[in-house]
């Protein structure tokens, strides 16, 4: 004869774990026996600048009050009231090409101009965009461009109108390209003309 073995209930009580450590930005507690674990910038590392290498790849932790949501933002984005500040450096600050933030306004910068009415040849500056030839003297004039030292466009303009007669040339540094032909000269020939040339992202030249 088989004994019958009395049947057993288990009523299992699976406890959360006895230790739990918040990891990077966050915290644990517990509060009328629940479990919290929060957002916690407390013990994240203080930074006071960031290298100018790393404001590309930096980013920053906001806090929208209004929607209780915290967000992450680029680097390059901060500001303080009335100063804009990217990478260590204030004031306002060039975004790309033709482009200002100051503060919290997004603006489109001028592009400068150059008249120049002295003789003789003209080398173009860096930061040059326009350059307006007016010789006092009507000459054929010889515009000299480094396009390794450029990152933005550059427009000649013949601003006496006198072009035809006086040819305008535009004269790259040694073995640079324009308009994909190395120590092309390109000419201005035409009364009132004018010619855009943008650097090459390999700094060998402009198109």
């Amino acid at each position: 004869m088989t004994a019958l073995l009395p049947d057993v209930k288990l009523k299992a009580i699976v406890n959360f774990p006895a230790t739990v450590t918040g990891r990077i930005a966050t915290t644990v507690s517990k509060s009328a026996g629940q479990w919290f674990i929060d957002f916690d910038v407390s013990n994240l590392q203080r930074n006071s600048n960031i290298s100018p290498g790393d404001v590309a790849v930096s980013w920053m932790v906001i806090w929208n009050s209004n929607q209780n949501v915290y967000q992450i933002v680029p680097y390059a984005l901060a500001a303080t009231s009335g100063v804009a500040s990217l990478g260590g450096q204030t004031g306002a600050l060039d975004i790309g090409y033709g482009l200002v933030f100051t503060s919290t306004t997004l603006s489109v910068k001028p592009r400068s101009q150059r008249v120049v009415t002295a003789a003789g040849a003209i080398t173009a500056d860096p930061t040059d965009d326009i350059i307006i030839v007016r010789k006092t003297v009507g000459a054929a004039t010889t515009v000299n461009v480094n396009w390794s030292a450029r990152t933005r466009p550059l427009t000649i303009v013949d601003g006496k109108g006198d072009a035809a007669t006086n040819n305008i040339s535009i004269v790259p540094s040694a073995g640079q390209t324009q308009y994909g032909i190395a120590d092309n000269v390109v000419v201005i020939d035409g009364n009132g003309g004018s010619v855009t040339l943008t650097p090459l992202a390999d700094v060998a030249g402009a198109f």
